[in-house]
């Protein structure tokens, strides 16, 4: 009896989590259109909310819109090159340094 159950619950669900995501890669291409010429400002104040919403599909089309429409500009630069040659610790502590 469980085995007949099984086989149709894991087929249904080898279907309906590929097409799931799917329809949410549509969804997010589409909003990605739409939202590309609202300012990053109005943006912020759309997207980031829904962050926490209560609905998984509503975070996973948000998440990749938050990352990709408003990282813009949010990149770090490099750090200054350091002064030392890296044994300054050493030669302060007393330490035989070679070279």
């Amino acid at each position: 009896m469980l085995l007949g159950f099984g086989a149709p619950f894991l087929a249904a669900t080898l279907v309906a989590m590929p097409a799931a995501a799917a329809i949410r890669a549509h969804r997010r291409q589409a909003l990605r259109r739409e939202l590309a010429p609202i300012p990053r400002e109005r943006l912020a104040a759309v997207l980031v909310p829904l962050r926490d919403d209560p609905s998984p599909d509503t975070r996973m089309i948000v998440a990749p819109l938050i990352r990709d429409l408003l990282a813009e500009g949010l990149e770090m630069a490099p750090a200054e090159g350091m002064a030392g040659s890296g044994d300054e610790v050493a030669a302060a502590a007393g330490l035989m340094v070679d070279g």
